[in-house]
């Protein structure tokens, strides 16, 4: 199929059918013609014979009754239509496109992607929301799923593809801070063990990448896209720091990374240096110097042809820390909060420990941390350097 634009202005779509004529049709505007493309391509996925007899009876030579078009498009097809124009129009931040392709492939399509567009409504929501809700995904994961839908179902009745919106009934979802599942942290006991397997896998896979993602995510509670995203060039050991430049997300797909601004601007940010950090950060360099020269522009983590790691490298990294310590199954983004635990259980200042995190304000910081939800004043940071100098 092709759309292509004639020298009168007008647009032509041709077709190939294998041993038949070429369908073809000219409109005087390309969303016409893209509308007649949609239509075809449909009726040749449902395998229908008579495509041309069935295409007069929908269009009937009125190709803008958007009702009848949106009959002939099923949602899954209008839905990767409708969020590809999202990426090309770069008015979203790429972050915010990838969860929104998640939730796509993930919840929506395998639910709504057979109907017609013109189908769907405040029913097949709640139908959404309670497969979701079954699943035990939390309600903040549910409603922004939901909002997406309805974001498409809204631009298409902008674009009058539908006659009215007909998700107007819908009740949304009520969320309170009670609603949100909080990220529970590693207590000191399980740092501990899954410190020493680390250790031990990590030496004995000759493979120090996976020992340092644990350590620096536990020691400085960067998010795994800052880390996947940090460079040689961000890391500085004379002055004991590193910076958090850029993020890595994977909105194209967990295999193909890609390099984006920070989360928020008080996402980026310098992070302060113990020692000890430094020392492990110089015998991870010197590991790396045997496989490949740690150079600016090189990933601090690299894949080993270079390249910025994958999405599941850090799950299943420590998915295999978890299951040989004997732990149950935390997410790796619990490694952030485990960190900002431990020093919340000291005299840091709650700002600079605002500040550290990278949090957008301190109140963010306070709602989370705050010191009289924690336990004992306890500085994990300096047993752990200790401990992991005896081990």
């Amino acid at each position: 199929m092709a759309i292509t634009k004639r020298p009168n202005g007008s647009w032509l779509v041709s077709i190939y059918q294998p041993d038949k004529p070429y369908i073809r049709k000219t409109f005087k505007t390309r969303e016409e013609a893209r509308q007649y493309e949609v239509i075809i391509k449909g009726e040749l996925a449902k395998g229908n014979d008579d495509i041309i007899k069935t295409l007069n009876d929908v269009l009937s030579g009125k190709i803008s009754k958007r009702d009848s078009i949106a009959d002939h498009i099923s949602f899954e097809e209008y839905l990767n239509d409708w969020h590809e124009e999202r990426i090309q129009s770069e008015a979203l931040k790429i972050g915010t496109l990838q969860r929104a392709r998640d939730f796509i492939d993930k919840y929506i399509i395998p639910i709504l992607g057979s109907y017609a567009l013109s189908s769907i409504d405040s029913k097949k929501l709640y139908i959404v929301r309670d497969h979701m809700k079954d699943k035990g995904l939390s309600l903040n994961t549910i409603k922004h799923c939901l909002d997406v839908i309805k974001a498409s179902i809204n631009q298409a009745t902008k674009k009058r593809l539908l006659p009215f919106y007909p998700l107007a009934d819908f009740v949304s979802m009520k969320i309170t801070s009670k609603d949100v599942k909080k990220v529970q942290p590693l207590s000191i006991e399980d740092q501990d063990s899954i410190l020493k397997v680390a250790i031990d896998y990590s030496n004995k896979e000759n493979d120090q990448r996976r020992f340092m993602l644990y350590y620096i995510l536990v020691n400085t509670g960067m998010r795994y896209g800052e880390l996947v995203g940090l460079k040689w060039k961000d890391i500085n050991l004379d002055n004991k720091t590193l910076k958090i430049e850029r993020q890595c997300i994977y909105a194209y797909g967990n295999t193909n990374p890609t390099l984006a601004d920070p989360k928020t601007d008080k996402s980026r940010r310098e992070i302060d240096l113990t020692d000890h950090d430094v020392a492990e950060i110089k015998r991870y360099k010197s590991w790396l110097s045997s496989m490949m020269l740690p150079v600016n522009e090189l990933p601090f983590i690299p894949t080993l042809d270079g390249g910025h790691l994958f999405k599941d490298f850090g799950r299943s990294t420590f998915v295999i820390f978890l299951k040989l310590a004997g732990l149950p199954h935390y997410p790796i983004h619990s490694l952030r909060h485990t960190h900002a635990t431990n020093l919340a259980n000291t005299s840091i200042p709650i700002k600079k420990l605002s500040d550290r995190l990278g949090h957008s304000d301190i109140g963010t910081t306070m709602n989370i941390y705050s010191k009289d939800r924690l336990g004992e004043n306890i500085s994990y940071l300096e047993e752990a350097n200790v401990k992991r100098a005896n081990i």
